[in-house]
């Protein structure tokens, strides 16, 4: 009995291991308006229309590279994960990770 139970409890964790990663998004807002959408996967430079601020997205993370704001805290931010954007308040700039696994999570579920 211990032996089917460890069996299926290995097989079960084994499968979160060859499932494959849903794939992420990169959403960058300016002004409440979304300006550029794509893969997390795509290495890209996008700068807002404005000019006053570049997000860069290379080797799979997506960062504020340049800044006008006058305290620079968005620079200071890193990288966007989907559980905590990078936000420049005074541009009005939001870059977010849109994770694709669906609309549920473990918290909702």
């Amino acid at each position: 009995d211990i032996l089917v139970i460890g069996a299926v409890l290995i097989l079960s964790f084994a499968s979160f291991l060859l499932l494959p990663k849903s794939g992420q998004t990169v959403s960058v807002t300016y002004g409440g308006v979304e300006i550029y959408r794509g893969p997390l996967s795509k290495d890209q430079t996008i700068v807002t229309p404005s000019g006053e601020n570049t997000i860069i997205i290379s080797d799979g993370a997506a960062y504020m590279a340049e800044a006008s704001c006058p305290d620079g805290l968005c620079l200071e931010m890193g990288k966007a994960t989907p559980s905590r954007p990078v936000v420049c308040l005074p541009s009005r700039v939001v870059v977010r990770i849109i994770d694709g696994g669906g609309e549920l999570d473990g918290v909702t579920y």
